[in-house]
């Protein structure tokens, strides 16, 4: 005799037109990076760094560069002490991309920090933009939302600036503590790793979870109703990368 199948009904985390946009910035970004591959073809790849610090000297010879940035991350939604809560999920930083030909002698940048400084049975910490400049044109990858207590997810960031193309970043997940069903919402994943997972009641009362990858929102923090307080998780720090080219 077959075994009946269960059907399991997906959680809804945005609607049509939110997944539409989505889907339109990441065709976008497909779309730049094919018209960089022909800009580009003359030359050569001199050189592809994630960055670091706050400066980088620029490669002699380069006459076009790529440079793709994240934004710092929220920190999730704490939990307050007393009280059925689940905390919501970070945000994650914005994306910025920037097709530059103005090549300085150094690049500077600002690599925006995740949140963390939310404390117990607190809103999360919003995190920090990052800002990368060709000594032309700056570049700015706003920071995600920080989660909030009572279940309140963060946000979608505000996408880029002043960026060659400019993507949002993504929404926490809510929190949520009724009846029998109770957690601290997800934070937003990035390109570059998870956010903080769901922190599930069979996990226990406690602060949310870390983000795993860089620009990924903070977890949210889970309580029963026990007289203890509790923080969110981290969000991930902002990144970047550089691609330069020149030569023949």
């Amino acid at each position: 005799m077959a075994r009946p199948q269960t059907a399991y009904r997906p959680i809804q985390v945005a609607d049509e037109a939110t997944m539409r946009n989505l889907r339109k910035i990441q065709e976008a970004f497909t779309r730049i990076t094919e018209a960089q591959a022909a800009a580009a073809v003359s030359g050569r790849l001199l050189r592809a760094v994630r960055l670091t610090g706050t400066s980088l000297a620029s490669t002699p010879g380069t006459t076009l560069a790529i440079i793709d940035g994240w934004g710092g991350a929220g920190q999730g939604g704490g939990a307050v002490a007393g009280v059925q809560d689940g905390g919501g999920g970070g945000g994650s930083g914005a994306k910025g991309r920037l097709v530059t030909t103005s090549i300085p002698a150094t690049w500077n940048f600002v690599l925006g920090a995740g949140g963390s400084s939310g404390g117990v049975g607190a809103n999360g910490q919003a995190g920090a933009a990052s800002t990368f400049t060709d000594g032309v044109v700056t570049m700015t990858c706003p920071g995600g939302a920080g989660g909030q207590v009572s279940g309140v997810p963060a946000a979608a960031t505000a996408a880029a600036t002043n960026a060659t193309v400019a993507g949002a970043g993504a929404p926490g997940f809510p929190g949520l503590f009724t009846g029998f069903t109770f957690w601290g919402g997800a934070g937003a994943s990035s390109e570059y790793g998870a956010g903080g997972g769901f922190r599930m009641g069979s996990a226990g009362d406690g602060d949310g979870n870390a983000a795993v990858g860089f620009a990924a929102g903070g977890g949210g923090a889970l309580s029963s109703g026990a007289g203890t307080a509790y923080k969110g998780g981290a969000g991930g720090a902002g990144t970047g990368f550089l691609w330069e080219f020149g030569g023949t």
